[in-house]
């Protein structure tokens, strides 16, 4: 019966209203709690990917540069983002017609695809959060120069390096599951980087 119905809205409609249709709005509440297994409602895959990529990342920031833990809290709203803008892409892929690309997203190659994308954003946003609570209590100290050096000089120019450092991350990353996979599919969510291959 599932399949029937899933045939009949794509031929009529042009519309995926069954099951594999997911509420933005719900993946990104469950993200905001859950953090990357909140992605499970988006699919398993994409609950796996950011699971890896993003708890690799999470530990990066922790232990290379020795975060508060209150910092792990910061990327929740993050996550939540991630998740209503994955879940949106996927269901206007079926609002579009393009049914075989719904299908294909739910395989680990374009999950991995749609966590890399986001990866220099997660880093950036992370980066200027750090520059944003290093400045203030500088601010609240007096130091007037040392944290308005911070806020409009130093975290800048650190946001900029992540978001760059980020990108190599990501598009390495890539590389290696297209090199494993060739052929993913990589217009679900484009590559950061254009490896040379044909889509």
């Amino acid at each position: 019966m599932d399949g029937s119905i899933r045939i009949r809205n794509r031929t009529g409609s042009g519309q995926m209203q069954d099951s594999n249709s997911k509420d933005p709005k719900v993946a990104g509440a469950l993200a905001l709690v859950g953090g990357p297994l909140g992605f499970l409602y988006v699919g398993w895959t994409f609950a796996l990917a950011a699971t890896v990529v993003f708890l690799s990342f999470i530990l990066f920031f922790s232990f290379l540069l020795l975060v508060p833990p209150w910092f792990k809290f910061v990327n929740l709203p993050a996550f939540a983002f991630m998740a209503y803008k994955i879940c949106e892409k996927l269901n206007g892929l079926a609002d579009r017609g393009q049914h075989r690309g719904a299908l294909l997203s739910n395989t680990w190659p374009v999950a991995v695809f749609a966590m890399t994308s986001m990866l220099p954003l997660l880093a950036g946003f992370d980066t200027a959060v750090l520059g944003i609570a290093t400045a203030i209590p500088q601010l609240m100290r007096g130091d007037v120069v040392g944290g308005l050096l911070m806020l409009l000089l130093v975290t800048p120019l650190f946001v900029a390096l992540s978001l760059a450092f980020f990108v190599l991350i990501a598009t390495g990353i890539d590389r290696v599951v297209t090199k494993l996979v060739p052929a993913a599919p990589r217009y679900v969510f484009p590559l950061l980087v254009n490896l040379g291959e044909g889509a």
